[in-house]
């Protein structure tokens, strides 16, 4: 399979679990965003960023590749938003010393 056709495959999957999320955030009780929000945001606009950078090539699965590299970075991203958000709440305190917290 061709790496534009991987790309348009990744892009679905993508929409899809975008959308489930908004639906099941929809679903919930509270209508306060997380205090994770606007880093996660931060990290959805810098990943949109960098891949429409990204110059196109000759090779698809080149070009495939290096939009990959900016939107796995940004899934880290999105990941760690809401453990530092974790971490420097109260709530956190009892588990780990701030050399633990610091660590992550």
């Amino acid at each position: 399979m061709n790496g534009v056709r991987w790309l348009a495959i990744v892009f679905f999957i993508l929409t899809l679990s975008v959308s489930w999320v908004a639906a099941e955030s929809r679903s919930g009780s509270s209508t306060t965003p997380s205090a994770a929000w606007p880093a996660l945001r931060d990290s959805v606009e810098h990943m949109h960023t960098a891949m429409m950078s990204v110059e196109p090539s000759v090779n698809a699965d080149v070009d495939f590749v290096r939009l990959m590299v900016p939107h796995h970075q940004a899934a880290i991203d999105i990941a760690k938003a809401p453990i530092d958000v974790w971490n420097r709440s109260a709530d956190a305190a009892p588990c780990a010393g701030d050399h633990h917290r610091s660590a992550i």
